[in-house]
């Protein structure tokens, strides 16, 4: 599965310099594809992350060096207690993966892109906690009509999750079977 990381490497929005990078409140977090079979229906999926709060943290630095900090200075010592995101999914949606990840299923395409679960896990060294959505809704066309592209909208809420900890969102089909993954990382 490829991979996104929210890092400065990455965030290059309102740079000022090299070692600075400002967040957006919404940010892509990455595209991937899978193909699946024995269907043969490539389908592609898009990632941002929906934060108000993220628009307010900077990160300075590199490596050993990097922090956050909030426009005023002062330390980010968590992520935020809310975090949103919304995942698109669908033939009609544009990827640049030349190899889509193959994935086994019965389900006929629009079946499998409308009956998908989401989880966030959160590690903290080599322990992991898991997340379910505190809410989650499909945008636009309603899951019983046929549609070649489905759009959810989905938040979690987080306790005291530390800025140095890991996250990884991950796409489960109907069956509880991985499709994908995208990282979320602060620092």
């Amino acid at each position: 599965m490829r991979l996104a990381v929210l890092g400065a490497a990455v965030l290059s929005f309102g740079q000022s310099n090299l070692n600075v990078a400002h967040f957006s409140a919404i940010m892509p977090l990455g595209s991937d594809s899978i193909l699946l079979q024995p269907a043969k229906q490539r389908l592609n999926m898009l990632l941002a992350v929906e934060c108000p709060e993220f628009e307010k943290m900077v990160v300075k630095g590199n490596g050993r060096e990097r922090s956050v900090t909030y426009e005023d200075g002062s330390p980010v010592r968590y992520y935020p207690k809310e975090i949103a995101f919304r995942f698109t999914i669908g033939s009609r949606t544009t990827s640049d993966e030349a190899e889509p990840n193959e994935f086994e299923t019965k389900a006929d395409p629009d079946r499998f892109q409308s009956n998908l679960r989401f989880r966030l896990k959160v590690f903290h060294g080599t322990e992991a906690k898991t997340y379910e959505p505190a809410e989650l809704k499909m945008l636009g066309v309603p899951p019983d009509m046929p549609f070649d592209e489905r759009i959810y909208h989905f938040a979690f809420r987080l306790k005291n999750v530390p800025v140095e900890d890991r996250i990884m969102l991950e796409i489960l089909d109907q069956g509880g079977n991985r499709v994908g993954k995208f990282h979320l990382q602060i620092l």
